[in-house]
Formats: structure tokens, sequence, C-alpha cells
């Protein structure tokens, strides 16, 4: 018998070979693409899809309960404030480093083209995770896991004496200088990312920063407080702040008691050592008036103002020629109260500052010359922003819209703005978490002082937002119409006076450049659509309860924008 042949290729259909031959081609090109490309960077903004359609980003008008319907965790009446934190994560898409993965610190060409800093960051991981616990979608969640691994890139495993996040993406070294309330925020962060996603993983992310900030940042042996980074220049009343939301957060997720312990230690020390009479805190405790003498690292770092003249403590050593040099009050001193300053040292050419004359408390920039004094330039504030006058509410803070807040020139001011919402929202998730309402009532005293006092606004977005989200932390407690409300005006500033672009928001809440902040850093932006993304996750008050906060007497919430 003869051998069977095998049919040969000719034996084919000509038309049969073509479709045959170009599946081939097709599966071997996509086989060579996932190859080459498995390991390659994305080129492609990974949220470039995430914003609602149609957001023009114009308004922010509230939306009260009374016309809502259930949509995730928050309402319809918040969709509208979704929508604009949507659009706004959609648009840092002008951020977006597709060759490296990730962010670059600043909109547009500058020389360095760095990549966003662990700080600078912090403020987006938090929109995105707000975003996530509005409107719990497949895809808002699945932006939080993308936006998680990137915060993971910044740990250092090899800081000592334990690991921590380190300031910028792929730093290792042991003796990196890191800063303490950075790994505070980005461990309240990995909170929120958990519960937007029910991921554990997010959990042990910030145990592991809290483990970085208690083995390194208290300052045991000397007492207490909370060091500003790990060169231990001076105790931070931000960094500390930071740390006791984390704390309280943490035991607040966990319900393990050492938490809960070292947010009660941490409050402690900061109402003994840096709370004000007015209410509001410090920003530092190595001195009596510590924000006076901050050394030049701290204004370098681009978290302050420029130092101009400085006031400086009697004896520091630090003082310039230009300087002013003071000296605090002595108890019983029968020229002035304790807490005022006395200049002892007029600053150069200051023709109109004369010595023995007294600053009228201690944070008034303006009080440093006599009266008359037309040559003598006031000590310029050492971070912008804040207006702290312990005589009397900030140019009107109590009863002025934020509007006019914003326009009030700055003074040199007390604990920023991050650090006093921070430590609103320890005190209200203690009060939820172990049931005693005396931490309510506490955060609820806080936060009046803080609105009442430390307008304007003007800070920083990236600093302010966290104020306002303390705010709005305690609202979610208390459901307090008066918070909802303030934040709501602030949205509707934010709107008008910061955005530069649909969705954009590059300026500060009062249309000005944000102090010690560079032009279109992202964490500026990003501090504004957070508090689009923290309204959203919220349910509005009725209408009846809007309009009483709107028409308050107590000016604990001040009037809204003509």
């Amino acid at each position: 018998m003869r051998p069977r042949l095998l049919r040969s290729t000719r034996q084919i259909p000509n038309r049969i070979y073509a479709r045959a031959a170009a599946l081939v081609a097709v599966v071997v090109v996509a086989v060579v693409v996932l190859v080459v490309t498995a390991d390659a960077p994305t080129t492609k903004f990974p949220f470039s899809s995430f914003g609602g359609a149609g957001v023009s980003g114009t308004s922010a008008a509230p939306v009260t309960a009374d016309s809502s319907r259930a949509s995730g965790e928050g309402t319809v009446a918040s969709r509208s404030y979704l929508e604009l934190a949507e659009a706004g994560i959609e648009q840092t898409s002008g951020w977006w480093d597709g060759s490296a993965g990730w962010f670059y610190d600043r909109l547009g060409s500058n020389p360095n083209r760095a990549q966003v800093t662990l700080w600078g960051s912090n403020g987006m991981f938090e929109a995105v995770d707000e975003i996530a616990i509005a409107d719990p979608t497949a895809k808002t969640k699945a932006a939080v896991e993308t936006f998680a691994r990137g915060e993971q890139r910044y740990w250092n495993p090899n800081l000592e004496p334990v690991p921590g996040y380190s300031p910028q993406v792929g730093e290792q070294s042991s003796s990196q200088p890191t800063w303490y309330d950075d790994n505070a925020w980005i461990g309240i962060a990995f909170l929120d990312a958990y519960r937007a996603t029910a991921n554990h993983t997010y959990v042990t992310d910030a145990e592991r920063a809290f483990a970085f900030i208690a083995a390194g940042g208290w300052d045991a042996k000397q007492g207490g407080g909370m060091w500003w980074s790990t060169e231990h220049q001076w105790l931070s009343g931000e960094a500390l702040a930071a740390a006791s939301d984390l704390a309280a957060r943490l035991y607040q997720t966990t319900n393990q008691a050492e938490y809960l312990t070292d947010a009660e230690t941490y409050i402690g020390w900061a109402n003994k050592n840096l709370l004000t009479p007015q209410g509001v805190y410090l920003p530092v405790a190595s001195t009596p008036f510590p924000y006076l003498i901050e050394p030049d690292s701290y204004v370098d770092r681009g978290r302050t103002g420029a130092p101009g003249t400085q006031m400086c403590m009697e004896g520091s050593g630090i003082c310039k020629a230009d300087s002013t040099e003071v000296t605090p009050c002595k108890t019983g001193s029968e020229s002035c109260k304790p807490g005022t300053l006395v200049i002892v040292t007029c600053a150069a050419r200051a023709d109109g500052c004369k010595p023995g004359s007294t600053i009228s408390g201690p944070a008034a920039a303006n009080g440093n010359c006599s009266d008359g004094g037309k040559n003598c330039q006031p000590s310029q504030p050492t971070r912008g922003g804040a207006s702290f006058n312990p005589t009397g509410p900030g140019t009107g803070a109590a009863t002025a819209s934020p509007v006019a807040a914003a326009d009030t020139p700055a003074s040199a001011g007390p604990m920023p703005h991050d650090g006093e919402g921070a430590i609103v929202a320890a005190m209200t998730a203690l009060c939820q978490a172990t049931g005693q309402q005396s931490w309510c009532t506490e955060a609820d005293q806080r936060a009046r002082n803080d609105i009442t006092w430390l307008a304007p606004f003007a800070d920083g977005p990236q600093y302010d937002s966290v104020l306002v989200r303390g705010l709005l932390a305690l609202y979610s407690a208390n459901h307090d119409a008066r918070l909802y409300d303030f934040a709501v005006k602030l949205a509707g500033l934010i709107t008008k006076h910061a955005q530069t672009s649909p969705n954009v928001y590059p300026r500060g809440w009062d249309a000005r450049a944000v102090p010690s902040t560079p032009y279109g850093s992202l964490r500026t932006d990003a501090g504004s659509i957070g508090v689009f993304a923290d309204l959203a996750t919220l349910t509005p008050p009725s209408h009846a309860a809007m309009r009483a906060a709107d028409g308050a007497a107590s000016g604990r919430v001040p009037n809204g924008p003509a």
C-alpha cells in the first residue's frame, strides 16, 4: 500500500490560507507587544476617564438634603461636588509624567521637573480616597488602588531607628532627612484608602507610618513634644497634631489600646504646652514664642513665607543686622502683661522704632513699631496666611464673609491650618471611638475658635483644606449645619478665585499666589479639589438648617459672599 501523503499547503484554498496567515500574524504581533510592554512604564494618565461628563467647574452652589436621594455614601445633593472633584482629578493629567508613571511637582516647564514629594502628593491621595468613599464604584476604587501603589514607593526600609516614608520616591539612605508630619499625613490617607476599598493592606501601611513617628518623633527624653524631622531641629505643633489624628484614627480602626493612649498623650501635651487663651495652638514649642526664631532650614523647605525682617528673641544668637530683637515681658512687669513682647534693639534704618516699645501680642506683626514709626518695617510672617490677633478676632473674622477674610492681608500666625484641622479631626475620632462626649465638646470648641481666630483662610489650599476636612469630620458627628455652611462658602471661593482654567486650581482661595509655594504646584490644586471631595462624602443639612446657619449670630461661621 502506498503511504498516505501529507497535504501540502498548495492544497489549501487561497482565501482560507490568507485568513489563517493573517490570524497567525495578529497573534504573533500581540505576543511581541505584550512581551515588549510588560514592564514598560505607562504613558497614559491612569484617571483620564475618571471625571464626570459636562462639568464646567464654574459654581459650587449648595444643594440641601430636602431634594436628595441615596447615591453611594453621599446623596444627589452632594453630586455637584462629586462631579467637581472628579473633573478636577481628571485635569491633574497636566502633572502626569508618563515615563516615570508618577506626577511632577509642578505644572509646565521648569528647570527641575522634579517628581512630586510625599507631602506634595498627599492632597491628591486624599481627594481620590474621598471620591471613592462618596461614590464607591469599581472605577473609583481602582483609582485609589492605583494611587496607593504610587504612594507605597516612598517607603524607605533603611531609615533609622525604624523604617518610614521618605520625602522622595527612591530615597533609601538610612540617614535621609525625613519629616514626621509627612508620615502622619500619609498614614491618615492610607486609612482613608482603607475606608474606600476595605483593603486591609492600607491599615498596615498606616501602622508602619505611625511606628516610625512613635519611635523617633516623640521626645520622651525631655518630657514630650513631637520633633519636626529626623534632624530634631525643634518640636513641631503641626507634626504633633498630625500624629494625634493618625493615632486617634488608628484606634478607631483597630481598637488597639496603645493608639488611644498615644492620642490622649499627644493631645494632652499640646493642650498644656501649645494651646493659647484664644483656643488655637502655637506652631512650635522650643521657646515661649518660637515662631519668632525659626531657623533658615524651616524657611528654605518652601513651607513658610520669606524671611524678610525677622523678630528674634534676645540672646538667640541668630539675629541678623536688619532684625528686630525682642524679649518677652516677665511675670509681674508693671509696664506690660506677661506674654507680650518688648523691643530691645530696633532694626537697622528703623528710624521710628523706639526701644522699649511693646508689641500688642505675641503674633501681632504690625505691633513691633511705635505709633508714628513710618520708617519702621514690621516683622514679616514666617509663613503666610493666618491672621491671629490675641486681643480680638482677626479683622472681623467672626462676622465677615470668607471673601472679606480672604482679602485681608496676612500676618504672622499660630500653628499651620492643617495642624489645627488635624486636632479637631483627632478629637472627633476619639469621641466616636470611645463614646466620650467630652471629646466632641472639645472638638466643637476648637472648631469655634478656629473659625473665629484663623481668618483669612489663606495659608494655602494644601493647609486650609485639611482644616476644612477637620471641620467636616466634626459635622459628620454633630450635624451642625454651620460647619457645613462654612465649608460650602469656602468651596464657592475656590471656584470663583482659585480656578484659572476649567477644573484647574493653581491659585489661593483669595485669588492670590499661594504663600511660599511655587505656582502650579500639585499640592495647591489638589488641596482645592479635596474640599469638593470632602463635601461629596456628606449628606447636606436641610434647607431650614442651612438658612439658620447662614444667619447665625454666634460668629462661628462667617456670612456667605454677596
